[in-house]
């Protein structure tokens, strides 16, 4: 599929890699230098800037959206902006299907076991974190005692 670029923005993608080239050739290194400005030469006898240009054209144009000109943004998936609780993220996902539906003759598997021992420590670092609350709000927390002591907010600084 060969589309029409504009011949403005073809010259413009290429001055814009000349520059970039021209950076890239210039350091301190005499050797390298010449190597570089060596590189660059063969690059521009074999069409190989106008092709960089080109692929720079196409790619702007192939994400600007045809209605408003305005480069699309893909909005964030719902369950990224989710937030997910640390008690959730201590341990591994596992899944029991498979293994509980094949249990047989009273023995239960080694990952069935560990899954269990998973749970045991989810539970203690539940435990270790103390509960969920909401950090912006001020209320009565209870103390180990059963007695209550009241949070004030404070302004950092």
């Amino acid at each position: 599929m060969q589309t029409v670029l504009p011949q403005e923005a073809i010259e413009e993608a290429i001055g814009e890699v000349r520059e970039v080239m021209r950076q890239y050739t210039a350091c301190a290194d005499p050797t390298e230098s010449a190597a570089r400005k060596e590189r660059l030469r063969q690059a521009e006898e074999q069409v190989e800037v106008e092709e960089a240009a080109i692929q720079m054209v196409q790619a702007n144009l192939e994400n600007l959206s045809p209605t408003d000109g305005r480069r699309q943004r893909e909005s964030p998936t719902p369950a990224s902006r989710e937030r997910v609780p640390a008690t959730l993220r201590l341990g591994p996902q596992v899944s029991l299907v498979d293994e509980e539906d094949n249990i047989s003759e009273g023995r239960r598997p080694v990952s069935l076991e560990r899954i269990d021992t998973l749970k045991l420590n989810l539970f203690y670092s539940a435990q270790r974190l103390g509960p969920l609350i909401d950090p912006m709000e001020t209320e009565d927390l209870p103390l180990m005692d059963g007695r209550s002591e009241t949070t004030v907010k404070r302004k950092p600084g």
